[in-house]
C-alpha cells in the first residue's frame, strides 16, 4: 500500500470520526443557546421537566446527509462508540445514558460509571434486541467509511 493511499485512508476515517461529533456539538450548542441569551452575555437555560411541553423540533444533518428531526426531549440514551460518549459526557448528558457498546465497556478507565452500564454489544455488531430491551429515546451509532454505501 502505498503511503499516499495510507494518508487518504486516514484522512477519510478521521473526517468520518469527526463530522458526528461536530454535528452532535452543534446540535447541543443550538439546543442550549439562543441568540437573546448570547447577545446579553447571559448563561443558556437548560430546559427543565416543566418546560418540557415547549420543546420545538430539531432538525440536524447526520453523517451520512440524512435529515433527522429530534421532535421530543431526549431522556434514554444508548451510545455505542466511546467517541460519542465522550461528547454526551462533556455535554452533561451522560446521566441519561442506559446503555452502551464495548468500545465503553472496554475502558473503564475513561468511563467509569459509564462502564458498568448494560453493554449493547460490538461497535460493529450492535445487539438489537439488547438496545431495545433498554427502551431508549435516542440511540447513537458510530458511521464508518463503508457504511456510507447503505444510505
Amino acid at each position: 500500500m502505498s503511503t499516499m493511499h495510507f494518508h487518504c485512508v486516514n484522512l477519510v476515517q478521521y473526517i468520518l470520526l469527526v463530522v458526528p461529533v461536530a454535528l452532535l456539538l452543534l446540535f447541543a450548542y443550538g439546543f442550549f443557546n439562543t441568540g437573546e441569551n448570547s447577545a446579553k452575555g447571559k448563561k443558556p437555560e437548560i430546559h427543565s421537566e416543566q418546560s418540557a411541553s415547549s420543546f420545538e423540533p430539531v432538525s440536524i444533518k447526520d453523517s451520512v446527509g440524512n435529515i433527522v428531526t429530534v421532535k421530543r426531549k431526549i431522556e434514554r440514551i444508548v451510545v455505542s462508540y466511546y467517541g460519542c460518549a465522550e461528547v454526551l459526557r462533556s455535554l452533561s448528558y451522560a446521566g441519561k445514558i442506559v446503555g452502551v457498546g464495548e468500545t465503553i465497556t472496554d475502558r473503564p478507565f475513561y468511563f467509569p460509571k459509564l462502564s458498568s452500564l448494560p453493554s449493547t454489544g460490538k461497535t460493529t455488531f450492535n445487539e438489537i434486541e439488547q438496545i431495545l430491551a433498554l427502551n431508549p429515546d435516542t440511540v447513537i451509532l458510530r458511521t464508518r467509511a463503508g457504511d456510507t454505501e447503505t444510505r
